[in-house]
């Protein structure tokens, strides 16, 4: 989201050329080979308002592999002849989406956005915005990605979950030495309330899919919900909307022979939950005669979906649909399946920011 309107995609692009080389560590391969040489490996992704990067290794290689990793964010080199390969890296992960209907979804939702709203940017990237467009109008790209990431990467902005086996005073005292450089100053963390709701409703998109098969997506913008994470009036909706038992809306469009599934909720991608707006969807999986029952384009199956939320607000807030809800995010926290130890890391840095540290570990249930 705060992308130069001028370099659509710089933050990811950035995020591609932080793996290529520091002060310290100047040779390109440098990282992930020992990655590699240590049975381990690394990753990034770049949302609307995060870079999470995450890497794993043998855990003997753990500090080594710590000191590496903290060059990106206090010396990165930022080569020149480096930025040709990575905007054909970026130009390649655009273009092995092109057939996906999700991300043809999410950049529509783009598109559709109000002018001149941070989500109406095409945040992706690709050659044409990264290095065609920009050559041709003049402008730096390397120093377009120095200015940026002095502007973007300070200590305060971040957060950091190392996961290892080595005592807790040798992991902080790691943390310190490896990371004690990281620039600070450059102030809080960028905050989009200011833009207002990205959408303002009443609008029928129709786009046809890729894949075979047909799908009514409902989204309903709500107000940022991140400060009031405890009292889940998402979740609740989700609970209600998403139901698939006797009486749920699911129930009534099947016996309809409308749908055959039902989705609800708000996502956990950057375009769904943001300082700007929280999006809620419910996503029906019509069939053909859904698709063609009442007006057309699934609108009967909205109608039903309207009359069931018409139920739900005349009913009003019902203290025993949140207290099952609560029972069953209690369930889930407590007995949790262990996960892949990288993405754990990666969730809970993600999480850091998102939560004060008392509920970090808790926060999303």
């Amino acid at each position: 989201l705060a992308d130069p309107p001028a370099l659509p995609g710089l933050a990811h692009y950035l995020e591609h050329m932080l793996f290529m080389g520091s002060a310290k560590f100047p040779d390109e391969n440098d990282y992930d080979a020992f990655l590699a040489r240590h049975g381990g490996g690394s990753n990034a992704w770049t949302d609307m308002e995060d870079t999470v990067f995450y890497f794993d290794a043998t855990p003997p290689a753990l500090l080594p592999a710590l000191d590496r990793f903290a060059q990106f964010f206090t010396c990165p080199l930022v080569k020149a002849d480096a930025l040709d390969r990575e905007v054909g890296a970026v130009d390649n992960e655009f273009s092995g989406v092109l057939q996906s209907d999700g991300c043809r979804l999410a950049q529509l939702r783009a598109h559709t956005a109000a002018p001149g709203h941070p989500f109406a940017r095409f945040a992706w990237g690709n050659r044409a915005s990264l290095a065609d467009g920009p050559r041709a109008a003049g402008v730096d790209v390397r120093a377009a990605i120095l200015d940026f990431y002095a502007r973007q990467y300070g200590a305060e902005r971040m957060s950091l979950v190392v996961l290892g086996g080595q005592p807790l005073a040798e992991l902080a005292a790691a943390v310190g030495a490896a990371f004690g450089a990281v620039p600070a100053g450059v102030g809080p963390p960028s905050d989009f309330a200011s833009a207002g709701p990205p959408y303002t409703g009443g609008a029928l998109h129709i786009s046809p899919a890729v894949k075979d098969g047909h799908t009514l997506t409902l989204a309903w913008c709500l107000p940022p919900l991140a400060k009031r994470y405890r009292a889940k009036a998402e979740d609740y909706l989700a609970h209600l909307i998403g139901h698939e038992g006797a009486g749920s809306l699911l129930a009534a469009l099947k016996a309809r022979g409308w749908a055959t599934g039902l989705s609800a909720g708000v996502g956990d991608g950057g375009t769904d939950r943001s300082s700007a707006a929280y999006v809620f969807e419910v996503s029906v999986t019509l069939t053909d005669a859904g698709l063609e029952a009442g007006p057309g384009a699934g609108l009967a199956a909205a109608g039903l979906l309207f009359s069931y939320v018409g139920l739900l607000a005349r009913a009003g807030p019902q203290a025993w649909v949140h207290e099952e809800v609560a029972a069953i995010a209690a369930a889930r926290f407590r007995f949790a399946e262990e996960e892949d130890a990288a993405e754990y890391a990666a969730r809970l840095a993600a999480d850091a920011r998102r939560y004060p540290p008392s509920d970090t570990l808790a926060g999303p249930y």
